[in-house]
Order: structure tokens, then C-alpha cells, then sequence
């Protein structure tokens, strides 16, 4: 399904009529349904998956939660795609400017 969305989104932003649709959310729970979603195929090929979250990270976002899962989906999704052996991991880091 999110493969649909994924074209469906770039069909959009093609024709210049892709809104985002801006929202506040809590960034562990939705970074936590990212790590289940991809923890069975971790754990079948052996491999340890894990994902480090800062803890001076905010604890909610107001952005694009679709498109901000859609990142970290296809980010995690490609490393165990090309990763055989070993571990990956993936950090969580804000950095803020004032």
C-alpha cells in the first residue's frame, strides 16, 4: 500500500498540485511503527536493526507525518535491502538553529 501512496504522491508533486498535509504528532510512536515494520525482515536475515532516538529530540513534530514516515520508511527499507550481514542502524538526531 504505501508503495500506491509513494506514486501516487509523485504523480501529484509532477503536476505541482501535491499539498502537504501538515500535522503535529509524537515522533517516538510513529518512529517505533517504522522499527516493527521492518524488525521480521531484520530478524530473517540476520540481522540486528536497531534505531537510536537523541533524547534532546522533541518529543512531537508539526510536519508532514506521511512524508516524514515515508523517508525514514525508504531510508531503513534500502539499508536492508543491500545489507547482508552485520547490523543497521539508524539515528534520529535534530540539530536546531536559532
Amino acid at each position: 500500500m504505501h508503495t500506491v501512496n509513494d506514486y501516487f504522491d509523485y504523480t501529484m508533486l509532477k503536476k505541482g498540485q501535491f499539498l502537504p498535509r501538515v500535522e503535529r504528532f509524537e515522533l517516538i510512536p510513529a518512529i517505533m511503527s517504522v522499527l516493527d515494520m521492518f524488525k521480521m525482515l531484520a530478524e530473517s536475515k540476520r540481522l540486528i536493526f536497531t534505531i537510536d532516538f537523541d533524547r534532546d529530540n522533541p518529543k512531537s513534530l508539526l510536519t508532514d507525518k506521511q512524508r516524514f514516515l515515508q523517508v525514514l520508511r525508504n531510508y531503513a527499507g534500502n539499508a536492508l535491502k543491500y545489507t547482508t550481514r552485520g547490523s543497521i542502524g539508524v539515528s534520529i538526531c535534530f540539530n536546531w538553529r536559532e
